[in-house]
């Protein structure tokens, strides 16, 4: 076989094989943000509940449920970043 042909198809499978590793990354990404807006729904219950003990731990429930805003927040601009990434590599896969 050809020398280029063979060249072609080494560099075709790197590009497949950056495409799926950019794929891989943003749908961690998204199933993160998943994980942490079903904690944020779940904590906002918890603090919604009437509970005789409810007062004893309202400020650490309120802490807990900021930094899971701020997480939220963090993973969902990582996707912003990592979405056009995976989506040049679709593009260059392609063409």
């Amino acid at each position: 076989m050809n020398e280029r042909v063979k060249k072609a198809r080494r560099i075709l499978a790197v590009q497949a094989q950056m495409h799926r590793a950019e794929e891989w990354m943003l749908a961690q990404l998204q199933r993160r943000l998943k994980q942490l807006e079903a904690s944020q729904r779940e904590m906002i219950g918890a603090l919604n509940q009437d509970n005789a003990l409810h007062g004893l731990f309202i400020d650490t429930m309120a802490k807990y449920l900021q930094a899971l805003t701020e997480q939220a927040g963090d993973v969902a601009r990582q996707i912003e970043v990592q979405l056009p990434k995976t989506m040049a590599e679709a593009a260059r896969l392609r063409g």
